[in-house]
C-alpha cells in the first residue's frame, strides 16, 4: 500500500499479508484555529447509497455491532463472527485492554481490531465508532490535539478560562500549575474509562487496577487513568462554532485520515454518535459530580446553544458527505425498514412487519420500483429475545425475517444486529456471552440475484412472491407464514 506524503505510517502483518496502516503516535502540525464566520447553511442530505458496488451475496449482506470488554476478538474462538458482511465496532470494545494503556490508544485499538477482521473476512465492510459532538481523550488523535494549546479553538472552554479579549487560556492546573487542557477546557468525566460502577458487570473500565476511579489525587489526576499529560481522562466537547477549520479537520483526518480514518484499508465507514440539543447546557451536559471537571461549566446561554446546533448540524451533515465521497458509509445513512433514519447517535430496532395489514402494506410499498427500500441503504433486524439475566439468546421468527428480507430487499440492503451491548463480562452483570450472535446457516446460502421485483399473487390477496435465479421467496401474510424454495 502507497503511503500518503507527510504521513507516518505504520504497517501491521498477518499471516504474512499487509494490511494497511496502522497508527503512529506522530503530533498533529500546529497552528491556530481562531472561531470563524457563522458556517453557511448545511448541504443536501449525504448521499443514500455508498459508492460500493452492490452485492446479494447473502453471507455479505449481514451486519452486527459486537462488543468484547474484555479485549479484542478471537476469532479461532468465535469464527462465526468474522463471517458478517457489515461490522461495526464500538468504542468499548477492548476497553479493558486500551484502558490500561499509558496513554490510552483507544483508535488505534479500534484499527487493530478492524484489521484482524479483516484478515478473517478481506470482502467484510468495517465501521467503528466516532463522536463530533465529545472529543474522547482516549481517542490518540484527539488527546494530541488537547495537548497542542494551538488546537484549543477545536474545543470548548470553561467559563471564565478563556479571556474575553486577548482570547488567551488563563485557568492553572491547581496541582501542576500548568495552563493545560484539564484546567481550561470543559470536560464530563461520568461515562469514562474510570469512571467506577459504570456497566452492570463492574467498573467503567478500570484504570490500571484502580478500583476507586476518576479522582484528583491519582498520578494524572483521573485516578490511574492516562490520556496523557495535562488531559484529564473526560468527555471533552468539541466546540462546532469554530468554523470551517473544524470541519475540515473533521472531514479530512477524522474521517479521511491514513492511519485511523478511511484512509486505512481496514476501515470502510463510522458510527457517529450523539447530538447537541437547544436546551441549555447544564441540562444538555451535566457538571460532572467529580474528577476535574466537578462543579465547573461551560456557562453557554441560550443563544449559543442555538449556533453551536446549528453549526454541529452543519457539521453533520459534511461528515456523512465526505465520508460518501471517500468511499465509505456511515451508520447514519442508514434507513430502517420503517421509513426512519437512523438519526445521530440512534439504533434501528424496528422488527419485520406483524401478521395481516402491516406485513400487506409494507410489501406492497416495498416491492414498488423507486421505493425506499429499493434506492436506500436499509438495515433490517433479526427479531430475538434474551432470557433475563442476558446470559442466552433465541431468534423469535428468522424464517420469517428472511424471507421479508429477501422478497423486499435493495441494492443495498443489511439484515442482522444493531447494538446489543458490550459483552464477554462487562453489561448485564457479566453474564452476556461473546457469542451472542446467533448466526443460522440460512445466512450463507446462495439465493442467486433477484430476477424482478415482488408481486402480490392476485388483487388483494396479501399473498407475495419474489423470483431468484436460484431460488422463490413466498410470503403469505394472512396467515403470516413464508417459504423459501431452492430450486
Amino acid at each position: 500500500m502507497l503511503k500518503p506524503k507527510g504521513t507516518t505510517c505504520k504497517h501491521m502483518e498477518v499471516g504474512g499479508a499487509r494490511l494497511g496502516c496502522l497508527p503512529s503516535d506522530k503530533p498533529p502540525p500546529s497552528f491556530k484555529p481562531r472561531p470563524g464566520p457563522s458556517p453557511p447553511p448545511a448541504p443536501p442530505p449525504a448521499n443514500s447509497v455508498p459508492k460500493w458496488t452492490p452485492t446479494y451475496d447473502m453471507s455479505e449482506s449481514t451486519l452486527v455491532m459486537p462488543c468484547n470488554y474484555t479485549g479484542l476478538y478471537d476469532y479461532e474462538a468465535y469464527p462465526q463472527l468474522a463471517k458478517f458482511g457489515l461490522v461495526d465496532f464500538d468504542w468499548s470494545n477492548a476497553k479493558l485492554e486500551w484502558a490500561n494503556q499509558s496513554p490510552m490508544d483507544c483508535d488505534g485499538t479500534l484499527v487493530r481490531q478492524a484489521a484482524r477482521n479483516k484478515a478473517q473476512n478481506p470482502s467484510a465492510k468495517v465501521f467503528v465508532y466516532r463522536n463530533i459532538v465529545k472529543a474522547l481523550a482516549w481517542y490518540t488523535q484527539v488527546r494530541l490535539l488537547l495537548q497542542n494549546q494551538s488546537y484549543w479553538g477545536f474545543f470548548i472552554p470553561y467559563q471564565g478560562c478563556k479571556h474575553n479579549v486577548t482570547g488567551e487560556y488563563v485557568c492553572k492546573n491547581h496541582v501542576t500549575g500548568e495552563i493545560d487542557a484539564t484546567a481550561n477546557l470543559y470536560h464530563d468525566e461520568k461515562q469514562s474509562p474510570g469512571w467506577t460502577g459504570g456497566g452492570n458487570g463492574g467498573p467503567d473500565g478500570v484504570c490500571h487496577g484502580d478500583m476507586h476511579g476518576n479522582n484528583v489525587s491519582g498520578p494524572t489526576q483521573s485516578g490511574y487513568c492516562d490520556c496523557g499529560h495535562g488531559v484529564s481522562c473526560g468527555e471533552y466537547l468539541w466546540d462546532q462554532r469554530n468554523g470551517s477549520m473544524l470541519t475540515d479537520w473533521f472531514t479530512g483526518t477524522y474521517v479521511g485520515g491514513a492511519e485511523y480514518g478511511l484512509g486505512n484499508l481496514n476501515i470502510d465507514g463510522f458510527f457517529f454518535d450523539d447530538q447537541w440539543s437547544t436546551r441549555p447546557s447544564e441540562e444538555a451536559w451535566p457538571i460532572s459530580p467529580r474528577g476535574t471537571g466537578a462543579n465547573r461549566s461551560a456557562g453557554l446561554d441560550v443563544a449559543e446553544i442555538a449556533k453551536m446546533y446549528a453549526a454541529w448540524d452543519h457539521n453533520m451533515e459534511a461528515v456523512k458527505r465526505a465520508t460518501v465521497e471517500k468511499g465509505g458509509f456511515t451508520w447514519q445513512n442508514f434507513v430502517c425498514i420503517d421509513g426512519k433514519t437512523h438519526g445521530n447517535g440512534e439504533l434501528c430496532t424496528t422488527p419485520t412487519p406483524s401478521k395481516g395489514a402491516a406485513c400487506t402494506d409494507f410489501l406492497r410499498s416495498s416491492c414498488a420500483p423507486g421505493s425506499l427500500m429499493q434506492s436506500s441503504a436499509v438495515t433490517y433486524t433479526i427479531g430475538h429475545a434474551f432470557s433475563s439475566d442476558h446470559s442466552t439468546m433465541n431468534l423469535t421468527m428468522f424464517q420469517m425475517d428472511l424471507a421479508v428480507f429477501l422478497a423486499s430487499r435493495g441494492d443495498y440492503s443489511w439484515l442482522g444486529y444493531g447494538w446489543l451491548g458490550c459483552g464477554c463480562g462487562w453489561e448485564y452483570n457479566g453474564k452476556m456471552p461473546c457469542d451472542i450472535f446467533h448466526r443460522p446457516p440460512a445466512l450463507d446460502v446462495d439465493y442467486g440475484i433477484p430476477t424482478g421485483m415482488c408481486v402480490e399473487t392476485g388483487a388483494g390477496s396479501g399473498v407475495f412472491t419474489r423470483d431468484w435465479t436460484k431460488s422463490t421467496v413466498t410470503i403469505d401474510c394472512n396467515a403470516y407464514t413464508s417459504d423459501i424454495k431452492m430450486k
